[in-house]
């Protein structure tokens, strides 16, 4: 399911973009507001790098309100925002900074998801050097001189760091930031379809921000999907990361497949046809909680887009005026609930609510309910529990302040549950119990006070052992790094096992596990066994940054058991791995 992965905050009904590109759109239940009034909003969210792994220590801030992501990229905060709409600010050292926005309803608590990129070096500006290359992009200083943030000139070699942005990527969404909402020359809304996007940060020696004076030529080219859509000149748009929307300053022209254009300073700048737009509003009537729907609309040609509610079990998006188009509700095992076609539109429209308590549609629910307690069997007041399926999706309970907690979910019968309950102030969790179909569950005091014991935990008909770890995850590479797990025999001699995660930064859905004996105090050995496994695993928490926690299940591993005197082996099929360790970069 593809849009089980969708950013929860940016959320523009985008479905103009691109055929089969999913895009978003969010929340309301009142008239947009004056953007001069503020209103408090609770928020909670997670940070992620762009292979799903949490970033600690994000900084998050809304309004004037500043706090850090936990070991797991969660946050919790409180600020004051534009009741228009919202912009939050995450920024980390090492990655490009991210600006989820939503539109705020009074009194209504948001979730957002947002992932940030890696910030790396494209190139060097120099004597003899004034063209950088990102990929078949290129951006030409050979036009423009440097200054520092206080406006002086600066003559030495200047660091770009750039990305580009991929329009027709289906996880655009989840990193770009703010939505694509632009506000033209004229002062107008627009909703805006990208034909591509570049990131450029400038810096100077020592790390100092710089900007240009003079102008730089920007090329990028156009994905061949969109080729036969381009427009012979198109608009230029920066993002402001104040308000949150693409200005428009500047236009590109097309020249063969690539768009021209040149800018006078540098933040993101995206090539976008403007289109004329509408907003549509609406919610549902369920007790089912409001992460288990999903909101897709469609237009005639194909493109779709999807969203979810907030917790008022509302939404609202800005969609093309004057084309018709189709609303269907959806849970998350992608059953379709309700279809309701819309007629073009000329002027924004409240759809009302969708009622599916009446309507009754068929679906699989369960209920998680219980309490958590800490470690000196008192009520937990700040945390919540993590509620993960094993297609690699995830829902979060947060904690009441008596430590109890409910919800109930659409649940698809082909997903294991995982419940792990987490303490944010005292940095513990709990056990993580795996629940096969359940209509309901229920816990008594989940006891949330487990320390981190770093190894590597096998279990199956065969074989059950734990080896603990003698040494942290180490960085052979960033796509590979490395444990050692020290098995103790009875006789007192020592097997030294090495757990390698290959692949690691590249694919962190599906990292190529492998474990082989090193070495061992032990010349004699007769049976030994490895394993060598690419298969999803449950992910408790993950991470490629210092200090943090890896900690992964791996269900269905077939164990080799080689008899080293014989030169035989024996497969075991069918056991589980669990992988813990912090590592050490």
């Amino acid at each position: 399911m593809k849009f089980l992965n969708i950013t929860i905050g940016c959320l523009l009904l985008m479905i103009c973009l691109t055929g089969c590109r999913e895009d978003e759109f969010f929340i309301d239940d009142q008239p947009i507001q004056d953007p001069i009034v503020n209103i408090e909003i609770p928020t909670t969210g997670e940070v992620l790098d762009l292979y799903g792994a949490p970033i600690q220590n994000a900084v998050i801030t809304m309004g004037n309100n500043v706090t850090e992501t936990d070991e797991f990229g969660r946050f919790k905060l409180s600020g004051l925002v534009s009741g228009e709409k919202a912009v939050i600010s995450v920024s980390k050292t090492g990655y490009f900074s991210g600006y989820p926005v939503f539109y705020p309803e009074r009194n209504v608590g948001q979730h957002v998801r947002v992932q940030l990129q890696e910030r790396r070096i494209a190139g060097r500006v120099n004597a003899n050097n004034k063209i950088i290359a990102v990929a078949q992009h290129n951006i030409n200083f050979s036009e423009a001189s440097f200054k520092d943030e206080n406006g002086n000139p600066y003559s030495g070699e200047v660091t770009v760091y750039a990305s580009y942005l991929d329009p027709t990527d289906e996880n655009l969404r989840s990193y770009m930031p703010g939505d694509l909402v632009g506000i033209n020359i004229n002062d107008e809304e627009q909703l805006l379809k990208s034909f591509g996007m570049l990131n450029v940060e400038l810096e100077d020696a020592q790390g100092n921000p710089l900007d240009i004076e003079g102008e730089a030529e920007l090329s990028m080219e156009i994905p061949s999907q969109l080729i036969g859509e381009s427009p012979a000149t198109i608009p230029l748009w920066y993002f402001d990361e104040s308000t949150g929307n693409w200005i428009e300053e500047g236009e590109a022209t097309l020249e063969g497949n690539l768009y021209v254009g040149t800018v006078k300073h540098f933040s993101l700048w995206n090539c976008d046809a403007p289109l004329n737009l509408v907003t549509i509003s609406g919610g549902l009537d369920t007790p089912i909680a409001p992460s288990s729907f999903f909101i897709k609309v469609s237009r005639l040609n194909g493109d779709v887009a999807y969203t979810i509610l907030n917790e008022a079990w509302r939404f609202k998006g800005k969609v093309p005026a004057n084309e018709s188009l189709i609303l269907e509700v959806l849970d998350i095992c992608e059953n379709v609930l309700i279809r309701d076609p819309i007629d073009p539109l000329s002027q924004d429209q409240d759809l009302g609510v969708y009622d599916l308590v009446e309507s009754n549609p068929i679906m699989n629910t369960i209920t998680v309910s219980g309490n958590a307690i800490g470690c000196d069997l008192e009520p937990i007041t700040n945390g919540y529990v993590n509620v993960a399926y094993s297609n690699g999706t995830s829902e979060v309970i947060e904690l009441e302040s008596d430590g109890t907690f409910s919800n109930t979910y659409v649940w698809c019968s082909d997903s294991e549950i995982s419940i792990t309950a987490f303490d944010r102030d005292e940095r513990k969790k709990s056990e993580t119990i795996v629940f096969d179909q359940n209509t309901n569950i229920s816990f008594d005091d989940l006891v949330t006070c487990e320390d981190i014991v770093q190894g590597l935990f096998i279990s199956g008909q065969t074989l059950n052992k734990f080896i603990p770890a003698s040494t942290e995850f180490d960085t052979i590479t960033l796509t590979h790094h490395q444990m050692t797990c020290t098995d103790i025999l009875d006789n007192g001699d020592e097997i030294n096992y090495t757990l390698n995660l290959v692949n690691w930064s590249e694919f962190i859905n599906n990292p190529a596990l492998t474990l082989f004996l090193t070495n061992s105090t032990n010349q004699t050995l007769e049976i030994t066994w490895e394993f060598n496994t690419a298969s999803s695993p449950i992910i408790h928490s993950y991470s490629v940054l210092n200090g943090e926690l890896i900690d992964l299940t791996f269900r269905n591993v077939t164990l080799t058991l080689k008899d080293l005197e014989n030169g035989t082996s024996e497969e075991l099929p069918d056991h589980t791995l669990r992988v813990v360790g912090y590592i050490d970069i």
